[in-house]
């Protein structure tokens, strides 16, 4: 019964973790647009608050903007996590030619997701969007990770019951 809800458990993980990992793809596909250097030179307000409205706002723990140069122009981080992201990964992300993704531990020891992607304009990099999601919390003590082994146990105690008496 315990390999059974540990199975299921390490499925449910695998599945967030994937779903996570869907939902950085697509979303750091939309901020790297090329339309997304209209945000850049207007207001940064209104860029905040179309990430902060995302559906995915409780799970975004950094998204930065750098520049051609690596400095960073943009960045919206409601808990400071992009400050304690380890310098070779920011450096790994600034210097991709193309998409990245990269599985980050913080100094304060939080599990990130860091998806980074550069936007060319006449063939060199015009700025690097680095997002960074928070990984799924998954707590082993949950009513769906007991829900099947308690019916197992159900269904075999009813068995041991009716073949008792039959």
């Amino acid at each position: 019964i315990y390999l059974i809800s540990y199975a299921q458990f390490k499925k449910e993980t695998r599945e967030k973790y994937r779903q996570i990992k869907q939902s950085g793809k697509s979303l750091i596909g939309v901020l790297s647009l090329p339309s997304t250097a209209e945000y850049l030179s207007g207001s940064k307000d209104r860029f905040f608050r179309e990430l902060s409205q995302n559906a995915l706002s409780e799970k975004i723990a950094y998204c930065v903007v750098h520049d051609n140069k690596q400095k960073p122009v943009l960045s919206f981080s409601p808990e400071n996590f992009d400050r304690q992201v380890p310098d070779t990964t920011i450096r790994e992300s600034l210097l991709a030619s193309g998409f990245i993704t990269q599985t980050v531990k913080t100094k304060a020891g939080v599990d990130l997701v860091e998806f980074a992607k550069p936007v060319f304009k006449d063939g060199k990099i015009s700025f690097v969007v680095r997002l960074g999601l928070k990984m799924p919390q998954n707590n082993f003590f949950t009513q769906e990770n007991f829900i099947l082994p308690f019916q197992i146990v159900f269904f075999i105690l009813l068995a041991l019951v009716f073949g008792y008496y039959w």
